[in-house]
């Protein structure tokens, strides 16, 4: 995963853009300034070999099944020519040219413990016993 995450963040910054690895996510965004990043941005992630991409708000996607780090750079370019600012949700030609998919926030934090990149919150089983 890190090493996916790596080469997409590096094809990133060839194109000119911000990219950061935190975590388990790379931060991609339109600029990077000297405390942070500006304009347009999203995440990344990897997860059981499937590329999860999203908004902050957020709106979380997987990719088709099979893509490059290079397919996953072409995708935040597109992402931030069509997006626009405040950034809410990928373009619906985005969406169809990347075939993304929309999942839950619920389904990715399951993911994610199940990934051990995230550990399970004492709420989580006591909510799932309302």
């Amino acid at each position: 995963m890190k090493n996916f995450l790596e080469c997409v963040g590096s094809a990133v910054v060839a194109l000119g853009f911000a990219a950061e690895l935190q975590s388990y996510r790379l931060i991609c965004a339109e600029r990077r300034l000297p405390h942070g990043f500006s304009g347009c941005s999203l995440w990344i992630t990897v997860l059981d070999n499937r590329v999860y991409v999203a908004t902050w708000v957020p709106h979380i996607y997987v990719m088709a099944a099979t893509v490059s780090p290079s397919t996953v750079a072409c995708f935040v370019e597109k992402a931030f020519a069509d997006g626009g600012s405040p950034f809410y949700d990928f373009s619906s030609d985005v969406k169809e040219q990347f075939r993304l998919e929309e999942v839950s926030l619920d389904f990715l934090h399951d993911m994610l413990i199940r990934s051990g990149l995230l550990e399970k919150d004492e709420n989580d089983d006591a909510e799932s016993d309302n």
